[in-house]
């Protein structure tokens, strides 16, 4: 195979980086399996782009694995502050504090800090504030808005029990589905029996992953099952997976 890449770009994904994984050679053979030109730029181009994807996923989960436990422990100390503050608050009286507020937003706007939004009782249908328990109502609502975003980020950040998932492989299934049926023009499916994928597109898909990882067939079924099922919701006759993401997006 001519070095067709020799004077392309060597940073982007699908040129020297992914060459080590998916050799000329590989891609050779495939091109003859399932008859594609192995020479045209953007297929090679979106089959690096499998390659790419799976080795960012990985990536991905191993910074993730470091960061997100570290990052939920600020957060579990921020919300400890939080509840303090909340709980000082109501045990000073609550909104006994609307004065501060409302001359607060006054003095901000006098500082140049802020702009006061001049909140008016009229605006608060079926409810007797006058215009400082205006500023604390909104105070209020809004540190409770906080504190509802803060137990839902804190609860994101924990920790997934059970066997870890495989990001790349997840991630770089969608790019296998669309190159199988667009390039190769074959519906994207998986019978599993005993362990077995069954289909030509699981051994093609088996294929695509072996360069780079040793991934067991039936982490690949699951995934292929995952991924078909996503893009498969509203699918209907003429439909190709590009097409479909395009309906996601």
């Amino acid at each position: 195979m001519d070095d067709i890449f020799a004077d392309k770009p060597r940073t982007e994904p699908g040129y020297a980086s992914e060459r080590k994984y998916y050799t000329d050679e590989f891609i050779n053979a495939l091109a003859a399996d399932y008859e594609f030109d192995p020479k045209d730029i953007n297929l090679l181009t979106d089959l690096y782009e499998i390659s790419f994807r799976y080795r960012l996923g990985n990536r991905i989960a191993a910074s993730d694995k470091e960061y997100l436990p570290e990052h939920r422990k600020d957060l579990l100390r921020l919300q400890k502050k939080y509840r303090a503050f909340v709980d000082e608050l109501e045990a000073l009286g609550g909104d006994y504090f609307n004065l501060e507020v409302s001359g607060g937003a006054k003095l901000a706007e006098e500082l140049n800090l802020a702009v006061d939004p001049e909140l008016d009782p009229k605006d608060y249908p079926g409810m007797q504030f006058s215009k400082s328990y205006c500023y604390w109502y909104e105070f209020e609502r809004y540190l409770t808005f906080f504190g509802l975003g803060l137990d839902n980020n804190i609860d994101q950040h924990k920790s997934i029990g059970g066997r870890p998932k495989n990001e790349g492989l997840h991630l770089s299934i969608g790019y296998i589905a669309e190159f199988w049926e667009d390039e190769i023009g074959r519906k994207f499916t998986v019978d599993h029996h005993g362990g077995q994928g069954l289909t030509e597109a699981f051994e093609f898909t088996k294929r695509m992953f072996g360069p780079l990882d040793k991934i067991k067939d039936a982490q690949i079924i699951t995934a292929m099952r995952a991924e078909i099922k996503l893009l498969r919701k509203d699918y209907s006759d003429g439909d190709t997976l590009s097409n479909l993401i395009k309906k996601i997006d």
